[in-house]
């Protein structure tokens, strides 16, 4: 009886696994770490990246856990992605990358990516939404994953540091 218990909990807690897993994620720009040659001119402050250098732009990559599992390549995507930025430079722009990375049974890399970067002349404090259409990871659906990179410019003497907000990812 008692293992039947713990098999109907286990059965329960998988399929409300997979549930929750279609959902859009949020996460902090403080999940983000350094790609470039530094890290410890960045800051992680309230749930935020910052570049907090005033020379260097900063590079980093972003996790994107993989929620959904298919038999099909198809239905395995991100449908919409989106970066909060704070763009605070007049002249530089925050940019962003959403890829999705595959290998093929071969050993060929296959690689499909979406970019956005701010716009708005008017630097200030004022967070910007970089939208990602969707993507997916080729027909290699089981050795895959997915990730985003930004490029933030340097820390602004008068307007401060640029960085990375939250990100959110719907698959």
């Amino acid at each position: 009886m008692k293992s039947k218990i713990i098999f109907t909990l286990a059965l329960f807690s998988s399929l409300l696994s997979l549930q929750l897993a279609a959902y859009p994620v949020n996460h902090g720009g403080a999940e983000c770490s350094a790609t470039s040659s530094y890290s410890d001119e960045l800051i992680k402050s309230a749930g935020r990246l910052l570049n907090n250098s005033t020379t260097r732009w900063a590079y980093v990559t972003c996790p994107v856990p993989k929620d959904e599992f298919s038999d099909w390549a198809l239905t395995a995507a991100i449908e919409s992605a989106w970066v909060r930025v704070m763009d605070r430079t007049p002249l530089r722009r925050v940019s962003c990358s959403l890829t999705a990375l595959a290998i093929d049974e071969h050993g060929g890399w296959h690689s499909q990516t979406r970019s956005d970067a701010t716009t708005d002349p008017d630097a200030g404090t004022h967070i910007r939404t970089l939208n990602f259409s969707w993507v997916r990871q080729a027909s290699y659906d089981q050795i895959a994953q997915y990730y985003v990179t930004c490029s933030i410019p340097p820390r602004d003497p008068s307007l401060g540091a640029s960085g990375i907000v939250d990100y959110r990812i719907n698959q």
